[in-house]
């Protein structure tokens, strides 16, 4: 039997430092416009208020759900980390069963499948640390193909996808 890796969040690394680069983006178009409105604005009340008032909350809104975000989710893809590391992992292997494809046209948001008896489940719209390419983005997973899975937590840590004899 030949295994490929198809996921190691080793190598992986982290992946959503772009949340906290879009956020600090955000939340200088809204100093911009904070900073605009300080003179475009003195005449008129209304104009103040969108200009300085929004244009403040903005950049507030905005700077403080990218750090949030990016300090939650990069905290849970650390302890990920050091589980995975640690050896502190489950594995499992065997035939994919019920596997479920993401489908959000069909109310299907997450997509999820077993192997060797253990459920597995992922959105591709989270921030989690873990494997969650879905059939849609080209992921190998899918009924019937005989794979490996590491994880802790209930997340995927490494996913090896195998061909040959005994799959």
């Amino acid at each position: 039997m030949h295994c490929s890796l198809q996921y190691d969040l080793g190598e992986q690394g982290y992946q959503f430092w772009w949340v906290l680069i879009l956020g600090g983006v955000l939340a200088a178009v809204g100093v911009f416009i904070f900073y605009i409105g300080r003179e475009t604005a003195k005449d008129r009340l209304l104009r103040f208020l969108f200009l300085r008032v929004g244009g403040l909350a903005f950049a507030l809104a905005w700077g403080g759900f990218a750090i949030f975000v990016t300090v939650s989710s990069y905290s849970s893809y650390r302890h990920l980390l050091a589980s995975y590391r640690d050896r502190r992992t489950q594995s499992v292997a065997g035939v994919v069963v019920n596997f479920s494809p993401y489908d959000p046209q069909r109310g299907k948001t997450v997509e999820s499948f077993e192997v060797g008896g253990k459920e597995f489940s992922y959105s591709p719209n989270g921030f989690d640390a873990g494997y969650h390419q879905t059939e849609a983005q080209g992921s190998p997973l899918k009924e019937g193909v005989y794979a490996r899975v590491a994880y802790a937590d209930s997340q995927i840590v490494r996913l090896e996808i195998c061909t040959g004899n005994g799959s």
